[in-house]
């Protein structure tokens, strides 16, 4: 154990730790591994833009699926709403006709 506050005790473990890390074997990483690491970077970036490609491509053919039935349903709902809802031009012009644009007076926009 270190005894943090003798400090030739700390001169030794570091002289030490440094001996260790000279006597360490070095890695022998020529060409051929650089190469090798750098076809296996190129490998797995084409395989996850492949496949987010594919994710897209599925969302695209999702949604452009949802968009031709929603312009069907729409079609559809403007279609029933044009035979089958209330004919409110009718209903307008009767408003109008029973009971005419009169000009109001000022004061009756003031009190309300």
């Amino acid at each position: 154990m270190v005894d943090t506050m003798d400090p030739q005790g700390l001169a030794r473990w570091e002289e030490r730790l440094r001996d260790a890390h000279r006597q360490r074997p070095e890695l022998n990483l020529g060409r051929e591994w650089q190469a090798g690491l750098m076809r296996e970077i190129m490998l797995r970036a084409n395989r996850t833009r492949l496949e987010a490609q594919a994710r897209g491509a599925a969302f695209s053919r999702l949604s452009l699926r949802f968009a031709g039935a929603t312009a069907v349903l729409a079609l559809a709902l403007g279609i029933y709403a044009q035979f089958f809802g209330p004919d409110l031009e009718a209903q307008t012009a009767g408003l109008f006709l029973e009971r005419p644009l009169v000009a109001s007076p000022l004061v009756h926009w003031l009190d309300s």
